[in-house]
């Protein structure tokens, strides 16, 4: 029963959302000023709202922020271009080349003592370190994304009014939401 009244519930705020006219404008206005009042709208429009996906599909583009700000694109550019006219400064002049290697050089000592092949298989050393690290955060990323996608089945699984929207879309949704040590102290 309460399925059915959060699905009427849900399909009557999509639709108001996305008819347009003032109501419409009110609503998006008061979902855009709070984000987190936003991705609880669009997940409970994508577990109970009849509507088709169209009408989703616009409600993510319309609440859902970019990842990143101007601003925060702005300044990893600038930092881009500080890292290259270091390196141009470094490349030029003998004397800071000189004194950034300094600490590198020391921590490459270390290491060859430390780690006897590395000086006879320098590439293969480093080749084998850097399978190791990409191997560690493809098997990460891998197990997160698996791990979210059986937590947002898990929830759609209880909603049984409607047709189920992609997984991954509702994974996305719960994941901004909540973490998942909050999700795993609700079970």
């Amino acid at each position: 029963m309460a399925d059915s009244i959060l699905c009427y519930a849900a399909t009557v705020l999509v639709a108001q959302a996305v008819g347009g006219g003032p109501e419409s404008k009110s609503i998006m206005d008061a979902l855009r000023a709070d984000p987190r009042l936003a991705h609880q709208f669009l997940l409970l429009a994508h577990l109970y709202a009849r509507s088709d996906g169209w009408a989703l599909a616009w409600l993510r583009t319309a609440l859902l922020r970019p990842s990143y700000s101007p601003a925060q694109l702005t300044a990893a550019v600038a930092g881009g271009v500080a890292a290259t006219a270091a390196g141009a400064a470094v490349a030029r002049d003998p004397r800071v080349a000189d004194a950034v290697m300094a600490p590198l050089d020391a921590a490459w000592d270390y290491a060859e003592t430390a780690l006897p092949p590395l000086r006879t298989h320098p590439k293969l050393v480093a080749a084998l370190l850097g399978t190791l690290a990409l191997g560690g955060v493809w098997a990460y990323r891998r197990s997160a994304a698996a791990a979210s996608l059986a937590r947002a089945a898990e929830v759609q699984a209880g909603v049984r009014v409607n047709r189920p929207q992609p997984t991954h879309v509702v994974a996305s949704l719960l994941d901004s939401l909540f973490s998942r040590q909050e999700h795993a102290g609700l079970q």
